[in-house]
């Protein structure tokens, strides 16, 4: 459905911060860009102490054939991600995607 982008921008010496996806294991680089295909199973780790921050971003797989709102729909629909429904519930993100907003108020 979707390519997703990982570009480090900050991240701790040493080999502590990876990303696995399907058998494969990428260790992050500073500025390094991993471009993946989001339907095969994926994880990233941090095992250091300090702080690793990555830009991610979603891209339309051509390949697909979905339209953007498609896949906005359908992630928004199966959010599983502990942090994103904390900050509100799967009802309330649909309600403010419908509205082209952020559920920050909720």
């Amino acid at each position: 459905m979707i390519l997703r982008g990982h570009l480090p921008l900050i991240v701790p010496p040493g080999n502590n911060c990876a990303i696995q996806v399907g058998t494969d294991i990428e260790y992050h680089q500073t500025g390094k860009m991993l471009i993946f295909d989001d339907s095969y199973e994926h994880s990233a780790w941090n095992h250091s102490a300090a702080d690793r921050i990555v830009l991610m971003f979603d891209i339309a797989n051509p390949l697909w054939g979905y339209t953007p709102d498609e896949i906005c729909s359908y992630k928004i629909e199966h959010i599983e991600d502990p942090f994103l429904l904390k900050i509100a519930t799967k009802t309330e993100w649909a309600e403010a995607y419908k509205k082209g907003l952020l559920p920050l108020n909720s």
